[in-house]
């Protein structure tokens, strides 16, 4: 099993934390690995009937915001903002919408841990064609509602 790093950066216990050495300062993390990782551990944390209910607040508010912007598919996004200056990445950054099918999944910690704990039909079927916005050099990805703060409220 792998384990994610930590969700503090500085719980002072996992290796990413502790291992303080030259060699440790120079690795890369890979987070988008880490990432499905840490949306797997969070399912099991959270347990299955919490998993569900934040998959039902996040597919009615999904509908919602799909409602409001007339977004159908990414080729079809209504009147969805092409671009978006948001702070959800921790600094104010430009993100446009992607306006095809994909394979993209929101960074959000809880949209990762629905998705880890979706089926495979869902992942190649639903996810592909959930509206989706990435930064400028295509880092991140946030969906419509995340982007919104509209996504578990």
């Amino acid at each position: 099993m792998t384990n994610s790093i930590c969700f503090s950066g500085d719980c002072g216990i996992c290796d990413n934390c502790s291992n303080n050495t030259r060699d440790s300062f120079s690795q890369k993390i890979d987070y988008s690995k880490h990432g499905c990782v840490r949306g797997d551990n969070l399912s099991k944390i959270m347990g299955p009937k919490y998993v569900q209910e934040f998959k039902d607040r996040y597919n009615k508010n999904l509908l919602r915001w799909a409602k409001r912007y007339q977004f159908k598919d990414p080729f079809c996004y209504g009147y969805a903002p092409q671009k978006i200056r948001s702070s959800c990445s921790g600094k104010s950054e430009v993100f446009h919408i992607i306006d095809e099918t994909h394979s993209a999944i929101c960074d959000h910690p809880y949209c990762k841990m629905m998705y880890s704990s979706s089926t495979e039909w869902e992942h190649m079927s639903k996810y592909p064609s959930l509206p989706m916005y990435t930064n400028e050099n295509d880092s991140l990805q946030f969906c419509g509602p995340c982007m919104n703060n509209e996504s578990f409220s």
